[in-house]
């Protein structure tokens, strides 16, 4: 009897049906499995608490919709009084986790693979049904990690050279390094200035941020003119230095003249290559000069409050000046800036999360630190000052692009600039990330409008604050 073609499809249907949604879970966990590494771990571990709760679980406690709203953006579930996200907020010492710049499906894989770590109870489980294995990639080796392999490598040539030598002169034959070692140089210079150009086609990507303030792209060129200026000199003199090497070898003919003074050539040098330092340190010294300008000369002020473990950005009101401010009235809740309400200009202050500024305007940035050391670095406006506790720090700067106009000039539709700390400022350091985003006039301004001051926000919870405990800012 002939089956029907619909009857001998069938097996391979049904096979389909049933492992291949297995396959895809598995490649969903394993997905998730490298994007929990990278961006997960260094604050929850699995089957335990960490600076985060464990997340085992984390699909049957809170609905997968949820979870991937608080993972894109927590303060903003937290601000919508969710009582689970505040009870978190509360339980974890009022620590945010910064926004994520991971997508829907991105958040789902990480928690396939939490799901599949916790039906196996282990990370081995996460492989799914259909049995693949997770392969953990091996590390990227950093310039510096290079750099230890090859001198390691180089100590041991070295050594085997040497016993060569030993093991020659025991046979009663004549050695002499002064004819090998040069060819031994010589190789080793070209395949250095091999491994120091790979290094720099390799990595140069990753020290060439985009320059989206006006300040910022002096000061970049100021910066590209230095590097690629001393791999220039770096290149030149440990050409010469391995040519003479060579050249010089020892051997009959080759001895090198010895040259002891010249006045001449001692001005020529020290002029030539003192003309151009000095040129660089003026026209740097004038770009400082703006980074660090006074208030008449910006547009608009904005404090930048850095803390363990997060920011905040204060704005002056209507009347267009940053109120007073004294550590000592700082509340974590009512008043996290410390401001002092007995001054007027400070009632119409407005406090946000997170930095909006507008293309083509100047801004000055107050610097001011709660507790300890943190450095505000502007990534892609190429600027950077610490931010100390006790200390009046500022920069000035005006961005170039838009939000809008950087995600075009990127093609990603997800970029956003940031701010980060770049000092290690305690256990929770990772916190320390928030996103700018720049607008249009027009748009900055209908911003701003629309904020509320934090006074009108908190009034009817402050404490009697009758004490006036001023200080001035700046």
């Amino acid at each position: 009897m002939r089956i029907p073609v619909v009857g001998r499809l069938f097996p391979w249907i049904l096979a389909i049906v049933l492992v291949f949604p297995g396959i895809l879970g598995a490649q969903q966990a394993q997905e998730g499995e490298k994007l929990f590494r990278q961006n997960c771990s260094a604050c929850h571990k699995l089957g335990t608490k960490l600076i985060g709760p464990d997340l085992v679980g984390i699909s049957d406690r809170r609905p997968v919709e949820w979870i991937v709203k608080f993972v894109q953006n927590s303060q903003e579930v937290i601000k919508s009084g969710d009582p689970y996200a505040v009870k978190l907020f509360e339980e974890y010492n009022k620590v945010v986790m910064p926004p994520q710049g991971l997508t829907e499906e991105q958040v789902k894989s990480i928690i396939a693979y939490i799901d599949e770590y916790a039906k196996g109870g282990g990370e081995s489980a996460a492989a799914g049904e259909a049995g693949a294995a997770f392969v953990v990639d091996a590390p990227e080796l950093n310039p510096l990690q290079w750099t230890i392999i090859f001198t390691l490598l180089t100590i041991l040539l070295v050594v085997i050279a040497k016993t060569l030598e030993w093991a020659y002169r025991a046979k009663g034959n004549e050695f002499s390094w002064k004819q090998i070692t040069p060819y031994f140089f010589i190789a080793w210079g070209i395949f250095w200035a091999a491994f120091v150009g790979w290094q720099l086609v390799t990595y140069t990507k990753d020290i060439r941020i985009m320059d989206a303030s006006y300040e910022g792209k002096e000061i970049k060129w100021l910066f590209d003119i230095t590097w690629i200026s001393t791999v220039v000199i770096y290149f030149v003199v440990h050409f010469f230095l391995f040519l003479f090497l060579f050249r010089y070898r020892g051997g009959k003919g080759n001895k090198a003249y010895y040259y002891a003074h010249n006045n001449k050539l001692e001005i020529f040098w020290t002029v030539a290559t003192a003309i151009p330092l000095v040129v660089m340190i003026i026209y740097s010294m004038t770009v400082w000069q703006r980074v660090m300008a006074e208030p008449n000369k910006a547009d608009h002020e904005v404090e930048v409050f850095a803390y363990q473990f997060g920011w905040k950005f204060r704005y002056p009101g209507p009347d267009g000046k940053l109120g007073q401010y004294n550590y000592r009235l700082i509340d974590p809740v009512n008043n996290p800036l410390g401001l002092d309400f007995n001054d007027p200009a400070a009632k119409d202050d407005i406090i946000v999360d997170e930095l909006y500024l507008a293309k083509d305007r100047t801004f000055r940035f107050r610097l001011r630190s709660r507790d300890v050391i943190h450095s505000a670095w502007f990534v892609h406006f190429n600027m950077q000052l610490y931010v100390q506790p006790g200390m009046k720090n500022s920069l000035t700067f005006t961005p170039r692009l838009t939000t809008d106009e950087a995600r075009a000039q990127l093609g990603n539709p997800e970029f956003n600039f940031e701010l980060a700390c770049n000092q290690i400022c305690g256990s929770a350091h990772f916190n320390m990330k928030r996103y700018i985003y720049v607008l249009t006039p027009a748009d900055f301004d209908q911003w701003l409008g629309q904020q509320q001051s934090f006074y009108s926000q908190v009034k009817g919870q402050l404490n009697s604050q009758t004490a006036s405990l001023t200080q001035s800012n700046f």
